[in-house]
């Protein structure tokens, strides 16, 4: 996934709840204009561990990593929009205990593709969804995957219920998607239409 957050902001990314980690297992690529903590709240919604992200004034997009007591983390830390100012991982049962690696950013199949539209409106409505590396992106809003809307892919395939994979705050899609439906899981719930407005 992929975190926005530029200067003067600080951006916390929480951690789920049976999570631990330790400072020395936090890396970011370029330290010399990012800065990241490991920190532990106590109390409430707050209670747990989470990574204290600091951009200095010349940051751009560069990745950070935690490895965690179950899972391993890799996160895109970019400059660019809105800073995501609280994060927070979820995790389901049986779900793998590491993200696949960043796709390079080379050529086309590399470079990420955003050129997607949604209608219909949801607590749980996507904040967005891309293409990269030959794999579909949907990121939730903060705490927006926990309502854990059905996934139909309408094309390519068909409208067929498509295999992916929970990480972190979004549903990863091992295909290129042009046509997809999120379906509530309660009677009468909305629908968000993903459709793909352009080509890779």
């Amino acid at each position: 996934p992929t975190i926005n957050c530029h200067y003067p902001d600080i951006c916390i990314l929480r951690l789920d709840r049976s999570e631990t980690a330790l400072s020395s297992d936090l890396t970011v690529e370029d330290a010399s204009n990012w800065h990241a903590d490991l920190v532990r709240g106590g109390k409430g919604i707050h209670q747990g561990w989470a990574v204290a992200i600091d951009p200095g004034a010349r940051a751009s997009r560069t990745t950070l990593t935690l490895n965690g007591s179950q899972h391993t983390y890799k996160v895109v830390l970019d400059t660019r929009g809105d800073s995501m100012r609280t994060i927070a991982f979820t995790h389901a049962p049986g779900e793998p205990l590491s993200q696949p690696d960043i796709a390079q950013r080379s050529g086309i199949t590399g470079t990420p593709d955003f050129a997607y539209q949604m209608t219909g409106d949801a607590p749980w409505k996507p904040m967005r969804v891309y293409r990269e590396g030959g794999k579909t992106f949907i990121q939730f809003p903060p705490g927006g995957i926990n309502a854990a809307p059905r996934l139909v892919v309408v094309s390519p395939g068909g409208k067929t219920t498509q295999d992916y994979t929970i990480i972190g705050d979004s549903y990863v899609i091992p295909r290129a998607v042009d046509d997809a439906l999120l379906v509530g899981n309660e009677a009468g719930s909305p629908q968000i239409h993903i459709t793909h407005g352009g080509t890779e």
